[in-house]
């Protein structure tokens, strides 16, 4: 049985360095690469080369764009056009021509259907070219397009000053996406271990990622982010936010925070300032093992429950008091004219509300 689990590991490996598909009974099963293998030739020889590709776009089309190994970049412009800019670079060894060649290889694959259009960076397949090959695209694009799709594997996404979009969905898997000046109806925003930045933009944003950490200023809309270790901090939002992370801590100023926000983390701290909440809204904010400080303003009206297993609670605010627990370990009542609901909790770790 070892034996034969040797050989079959032994006959991946051979077709992955071949460039082959395995089949088993005439039905494939595996297949890494089924255009002809190529020989990356050795050197550390470099060239660039630009290459500009127009298609004709209808404002409310489609545009999705793929690039494995290397960044997107976004700009509107007053055309009823796309205009894709791709600039390639190759390392590799012989004359100027070899790399000519070779760069000629790397191919821009423009599908437009009516209007629709999907943008596709073939690289040249080998094991050996890895890293060796990129190719990094600006698009410029015409306002009021209905849907934009970035998807990159190592680059960055860049966008910026993209308005009345319907969506607008970025991902990424090592790479860093910046949003910068847009609207769209709906952002969809999502790396694996890249940060996420967003500023001055305007929508429904659904933020997420694994290993980075999410930063946004100037934020309008219904807010949601998400991240396993990284921490997310925002800077005068407005709207309702639902911010959660395992281990990072959240750190949160808005000019206004809209009915139902909700802030969790596991191992951080929370920090949360608002100058207005909704009167009638719902906030929540806990912690496992972190501190939870939030700051209102000294006129504000709300019904606290706030609770700590081994923390203290600081409460500024004049509170008609429901209950208190002798340790000072739970706190409930209302302040002012009541309204909104405010929910506080932590497990190892102190609690302020403060004006």
């Amino acid at each position: 049985m070892k034996k034969f689990v040797l050989i079959f590991i032994s006959g991946i490996m051979l077709v992955m360095l071949s460039g082959c598909a395995l089949s088993i009974n005439g039905k494939k099963i595996i297949s890494f690469n089924e255009r002809e293998s190529f020989k990356w030739p050795a050197g550390n020889n470099s060239l660039e080369k630009a290459e500009v590709i127009s298609e004709p776009f209808k404002k409310d089309g489609r545009l999705v764009v793929a690039n494995t190994a290397g960044e997107i970049v976004f700009k509107s412009w007053e055309e009823d056009s796309i205009q894709i800019t791709a600039l390639k670079s190759v390392k590799g060894g012989g004359s100027q021509k070899d790399l000519e060649q070779l760069i000629d290889k790397i191919k821009i694959d423009v599908d437009n259907n009516n209007g629709n259009i999907n943008v596709n960076v073939k690289y040249i397949t080998g094991m050996w070219g890895i890293n060796r090959q990129k190719v990094n695209l600006e698009i410029a694009v015409p306002q009021n397009a209905e849907i934009i799709s970035g998807n990159s594997t190592s680059g960055d996404i860049r966008a910026s000053d993209i308005n009345d979009v319907k969506e607008l969905n970025l991902s990424s898997v090592s790479g860093r996406i910046e949003i910068r000046s847009s609207s769209s109806e709906k952002f969809s925003v999502g790396t694996t271990s890249g940060g996420i930045n967003v500023e001055d933009c305007k929508g429904n944003m659904t933020l997420q990622t694994i290993s980075g950490e999410i930063t946004l200023e100037e934020a309008v809309g219904e807010l949601k982010c998400r991240t396993t270790s990284g921490r997310i901090k925002a800077d005068d939002v407005e709207g309702s936010m639902t911010a959660s992370t395992i281990s990072g801590s959240i750190n949160v100023s808005g000019t206004y925070l809209g009915s139902i926000s909700d802030f969790r983390t596991t191992s951080g701290s929370i920090y949360v300032e608002a100058e207005r909440i909704d009167d009638r809204g719902e906030y929540k904010l806990s912690s496992v093992s972190g501190s939870v400080k939030l700051i209102l303003d000294e006129e504000a009206s709300f019904n606290l429950k706030a609770s700590s297993t081994s923390g203290h609670i600081t409460n500024r605010f004049d509170m008609s008091r429901e209950n208190e627990g002798a340790s000072k370990k739970k706190v409930s009542g209302r302040v002012g004219s009541g309204g909104a609901d405010i929910n506080i909790s932590t497990v190892s770790g102190g609690i302020s509300i403060l004006n």
